[in-house]
């Protein structure tokens, strides 16, 4: 009887033992994995990085960032925007490699830059876990490949020949040819000249001191159509370093930008002045242009229908 009361305790006791082993194994491995796990994922941090870059969130990249500089990454990317006149930013990600607690993210990306010419590049991210979380580790680099701290992106641009300003039946206005033959002409196609620093300022990227632009008349009105897209070489420029990252060429202006009907309507006289003659059909334009030539303001071709 003693010996069966043995048993049974030395039986309880060995439930007891694996029962308090077991809790301890569960309790072991939940903290195991409340220690290891890792929330969300490489392409979650890379995914919310760059839809908030594209669409301007700064503030959203901030939170999925370490090692920002200071201010976030707000002034870097606002910077390129400013270097490249940058009006549309499309980024889509690629392929996504893990490696233990660090990961890389490549995406392409295409900027339109102010000259209306596309840009396309292929870019890279990398990531790290930090306190059990993925985040995007900034350098200048994941905005483009090689960037460092200190250096921007310049602009040169090669002009092409420029557009004509043409007439309603389709003669050049602008042509040498022409104004000899009617001076007035030019008065209202304007002239076309070297930039100064001040004037390719105002202009704004990609225009340089030098660059032929329009002044006055239908040529400055329009100095963007008449000019076209130029050739642009992007460059990365730095203390003591310059490169070329890419060329755009050039496209060229469409043939001609053409003045309105009235410009050349009208009796012969009128036509031959190029509205140089005030008469019920020329426009506002030709009548200021009259009043110029008896010398008072010249034309302003802003809300010109050319």
């Amino acid at each position: 009887m003693r010996e069966r009361e043995g048993r049974a305790s030395g039986v309880a006791v060995t439930a007891a033992v694996i029962g308090t082993v077991a809790s301890l194994v569960v309790a072991l491995a939940i903290a195991a994995f409340l220690v290891l796990h890792v929330t969300g994922s490489p392409e979650q941090a890379a995914t919310t990085f760059l839809t908030d870059w594209q669409t301007r969130l700064y503030a959203g990249m901030d939170t999925v960032t370490v090692n920002a500089p200071e201010g976030g990454v707000a002034g870097p990317l606002l910077a390129e925007s400013r270097q490249l006149g940058m009006r549309h930013l499309e980024l889509t990600l690629g392929q996504v490699t893990q490696d233990g607690s660090t990961a890389q993210a490549h995406f392409t990306a295409a900027v339109t830059i102010v000259t209306g010419q596309v840009w396309k590049y292929q870019g890279q991210l990398q990531l790290a876990t930090q306190n059990r979380t993925w985040f995007v580790s900034w350098t200048p680099s994941d905005i483009f490949p090689g960037l460092q701290a200190g250096q921007r992106f310049v602009l040169d641009a090669v002009w092409g020949p420029r557009a004509p300003v043409l007439a309603a039946d389709g003669t050049v206005l602008s042509s040498p040819r022409t104004i000899a033959r009617s001076p007035s002409l030019q008065l209202v196609t304007g002239n076309v000249v070297r930039a100064t620093a001040a004037e390719a300022k105002k202009l704004g990227v990609p225009y340089q001191a030098g660059d032929p632009i329009g002044q006055g008349g239908v040529e400055e009105a329009y100095q963007r159509q008449l000019a076209g897209k130029p050739a642009v070489t992007i460059r990365i420029e730095g203390p003591g370093s310059s490169r070329a990252v890419a060329h755009l060429p050039r496209q060229r202006p469409p043939d001609g930008v053409q003045c309105p009907p009235a410009v050349t309507a009208g009796p012969p006289r009128a036509r031959s002045a190029g509205c140089g003659y005030r008469t019920r059909s020329t426009p506002p334009t030709c009548r200021r242009e009259s009043r110029r030539r008896r010398g008072t303001r010249p034309p302003s071709f802003a809300s010109s229908p050319c």
